[in-house]
């Protein structure tokens, strides 16, 4: 079969699918692909996306489009994404690079929710679907074009375009997926991280790009403090970046070179930590962050505590009061109990730390 390109076309996509390999920016690089398809494709609508499967449920980690409204996006990944009737398609760990025509009956899936509530008013009514990478650890990355209706169908030359891009997509898509996975690997690396629930974590490449984010998913760090956050945490990496370039860090980067913050922002009071990952090179370093709010932190400790040292519940209000530096008469009130009362639980639970006293215990915590 022949590939139904000129040479003008094939010199095209050969030069915008090497840059696609030049560009060590891979989102930069799927988009700016996208977008130059378009001179060889008509199309209204594309995306590269990366996925996986949880709990009956897909989360997307990356969504790069060109030409989708934010509302189109948003209303996708909010509400129909769980009944997208490609991706269990595309899931296929076999190569695979589909018209919706050819894969669907046009007149039944016209009946569905999906199409009648997302595709049509989005415009997506042809569609050009393939898989680019399907991983042994559940994610899966894809890519599809789209227009409406008031164009024919996406022609076999349209098709074979695609088909010869996927090698070339797959290979970078694997590279971007690695990238990812290593990235989330350095996270179990970090000190407390595994133990310490409520942890926000932000990365950052050398050049101080976001590679990614869990503060707006993380329920102990109210929202409105986020932005703020976000500057500080970035201060951070800049002047840790500027004692790395200047050489006053160099030879400790390799181990791991830091900078540290409280952050007060209205009544709540963060902790902030940035760690420097050396890879390769100092310039494929990651810049990692951990957040996480005081309170929410001593809760976690004391709640642990408790689990280690069969504290009752009782003897666990005692020891909540006692680190909020209340005396016992105070702890008394606070609890509707007597001062002996309250220094028996006191007496329980030096026993049961194996300690004498208060002047112990934060350093048996620790």
């Amino acid at each position: 079969m022949g590939t139904f390109l000129d040479n003008k076309e094939l010199l095209y996509l050969n030069q915008i699918l090497a840059e696609l390999h030049d560009d060590d920016d891979y989102e930069k690089a799927f988009k700016n692909f996208l977008a130059k398809l378009k001179e060889l494709i008509l199309f209204e609508k594309g995306d590269i996306y990366f996925y996986k499967k949880k709990d009956g449920q897909i989360i997307f980690e990356d969504f790069i489009f060109v030409d989708w409204g934010e509302k189109d996006l948003q209303s996708y990944l909010g509400r129909y994404c769980g009944i997208d009737d490609v991706l269990p398609i595309v899931s296929n760990d076999q190569p695979m690079m589909f018209r919706s025509s050819d894969v669907f009956i046009f007149d039944e899936r016209k009946k569905t929710r999906y199409y009648n509530e997302l595709l049509r008013p989005a415009g997506m009514n042809h569609s050009i679907e393939g898989n680019l990478y399907v991983g042994e650890n559940g994610y899966v990355g894809g890519i599809g074009i789209h227009r409406p209706e008031k164009y024919k169908d996406f022609s076999d030359k349209d098709l074979e375009i695609l088909k010869m891009a996927r090698p070339h997509l797959a290979n970078i898509a694997k590279r971007f997926q690695n990238t990812r996975e290593q990235i989330n690997s350095y996270l179990f690396e970090l000190p407390l991280l595994s133990n310490i629930q409520g942890m926000g974590i932000c990365i950052w490449d050398y050049d101080l790009k976001l590679l990614d984010c869990n503060l707006e998913k993380n329920p102990t760090i109210q929202y409105q403090h986020i932005e703020e956050l976000m500057r500080t945490l970035i201060t951070l990496c800049k002047s840790l970046r500027g004692k790395l370039a200047s050489g006053e860090n160099i030879l400790t980067a390799r181990e791991g070179a830091s900078a540290r913050s409280r952050i007060a922002i209205d009544r709540a009071t963060y902790f902030a930590e940035v760690v420097f990952v050396w890879e390769k090179s100092m310039e494929t370093g990651k810049f990692i962050a951990t957040v996480y709010d005081y309170s929410s932190l001593f809760e976690n400790i004391l709640a642990e505590v408790k689990d280690r040292y069969g504290l009752t519940e009782r003897e666990y209000e005692v020891m909540q009061c006692m680190f909020k530096g209340m005396n016992n008469l105070e702890i008394s009130k606070k609890l509707f109990i007597s001062v002996p009362t309250v220094k028996k639980h006191l007496t329980n639970i030096y026993n049961k730390m194996d300690i004498e006293g208060k002047h112990q215990i934060l350093g048996t915590i620790l």
